[in-house]
């Protein structure tokens, strides 16, 4: 039975390249400078896919006399994405890509100490540019690194993308 298992697992995970290259369909994880997410996408042609994606700011409480200020932030978003491939022998993998999208983003500040808590919300729809370098390493998986300008913030990211 251990051997059937085994024997189905290998298979599955040899066949799992050659499906991929066919599939216009991509997820991935991103890791910004202070913000953590998770993405989708759809490649239309080789040269352009739309991206759907969530993040939520990683913001540490602070502590002051007693007060402490919590934040939270999170954004969604949906980008166009124009691919670039690099034609060069000896990095035949490598992609540039330029993106635009429209990001909505939702602020939350916590105000509390013994006595209570005060809560502040806002939200605001952004403007996101940016652009980089994708490498794939095989049919299913790629790394990317960017960078990008969304209304105040610069930012600085990486992501892995797998594609099914």
């Amino acid at each position: 039975m251990k051997k059937l298992l085994a024997v189905a697992l290998l298979s599955t995970t040899l066949s799992a390249p050659a499906f991929a290259a066919d599939s216009p369909v991509y997820a991935g994880v991103l890791l910004g400078d202070s913000y953590v997410g998770v993405l989708g996408g759809y490649q239309i042609d080789k040269m352009f896919s739309v991206e759907a994606h969530y993040a939520t700011v990683l913001h540490p409480s602070i502590s002051i006399a007693g007060t402490t200020i919590k934040t939270d932030t999170s954004m969604i978003g949906v980008d166009l994405v124009a691919l670039l491939p690099w034609k060069v022998q000896k990095v035949p993998e490598l992609t540039f890509f330029a993106k635009g999208g429209m990001d909505y983003v939702s602020n939350k500040v916590t105000t509390s100490n013994g006595g209570g808590s005060t809560s502040m919300s806002t939200r605001e729809t952004k403007l996101s540019l940016g652009g980089g370098a994708q490498y794939d390493l095989n049919k299913s998986f790629s790394a990317r690194v960017g960078a990008g300008v969304m209304g105040y913030r610069n930012e600085l990211y990486v992501t892995g993308i797998f594609r099914f």
